[in-house]
């Protein structure tokens, strides 16, 4: 009953994606289905790569299952992640994993976890164990802001060691997660943080059009989303647009499949319409 239909939905006034007649064949935007395995330690898969969209975008959280045996913690605590920060070290972070597990489990399976390798205590905020396995997460998200694009497409065409002769693009591409360690250098060297949230069942988070950002899921879930053009950011969509045909003929996000010039064009005509004066 929050969200704003009359922009998220595709026959609201405000999106103006409706407006492209049908004969243009207009851009699929959704909704769409997101069916994902979780993993509550990063470095283990189930995230969808750092990218940015040219369209405004809604996500909504609709199921998060639980870790519902003794056998999938153990195997939990028993792996040896790709990042330090990321161990299950602590019986508050095992017992969380699982509402109802005997204390005792708990207790073993603590046990079984710190014989893995000590993890280390990290003070940035995204790296605390127990925030992070909190039992009503299903979805991590990191969104930066447009303004920090270029700082972070930079960092990462150094961190990656890119083929400038590819002219290609480290955001555009989506094959990178931007993991804890890259997330400190980013903050301790350049300022550039991202703003993280905590998706629960029930929970919508907006990303705005060209904000880069990823997801990474801590528990299996199931999302809707809908893409949609909002007049404040048609601007930004057209920008996007036009970084995108500068991409490799070959790249997958070279061909132009918003149509904001049709949108905004049509969407012109209908208000010109209303006010009772001329079409262009």
């Amino acid at each position: 009953s929050r969200i704003p239909l009359q922009l998220t939905n595709p026959l609201g006034a405000l999106n103006l994606a409706r407006y492209i007649p049908k004969s243009l064949i207009p851009p699929d935007l959704g909704p769409k289905l997101y069916c994902s395995f979780g993993h509550p330690l990063e470095g283990f898969g189930g995230v969808t790569n750092l990218h940015l969209d040219m369209s405004d975008a809604v996500n909504i959280l609709m199921f998060v299952a639980d870790h519902d045996s003794e056998a999938e913690l153990r195997e939990l605590a028993s792996t040896k992640p790709s990042c330090k920060h990321t161990r299950l070290t602590r019986i508050s972070d095992i017992a969380c994993l699982h509402k109802n597990l005997d204390p005792e489990a708990v207790q073993v399976i603590a046990a079984l976890a710190a014989n893995t390798g000590k993890g280390a205590t990290c003070d940035e905020e995204p790296c605390r164990d127990g925030e992070l396995l909190d039992p009503e997460y299903g979805a991590i998200w990191d969104i930066w802001k447009r303004e920090d694009v270029a700082v972070l497409r930079s960092f990462l065409l150094g961190y990656l060691n890119y083929d400038d002769d590819y002219n290609s693009d480290p955001i555009h591409d989506s094959l990178t997660y931007v993991d804890a360690e890259m997330r400190a250098i980013l903050a301790k060297e350049h300022g550039v943080r991202s703003l993280r949230f905590y998706q629960r069942v029930g929970d919508a988070v907006f990303i705005p059009a060209g904000c880069p950002h990823q997801v990474r899921n801590v528990r299996n879930t199931i999302k809707i989303a809908i893409d949609f053009i909002s007049p404040q950011n048609a601007d930004v969509c057209l920008t996007i647009t036009e970084e995108h045909r500068q991409l490799p003929e070959s790249h997958l996000r070279k061909e132009d499949r918003l149509q904001v010039c049709n949108a905004a064009y049509y969407a012109t005509r209908a208000a010109l319409d209303v006010l009772g004066r001329e079409p262009l």
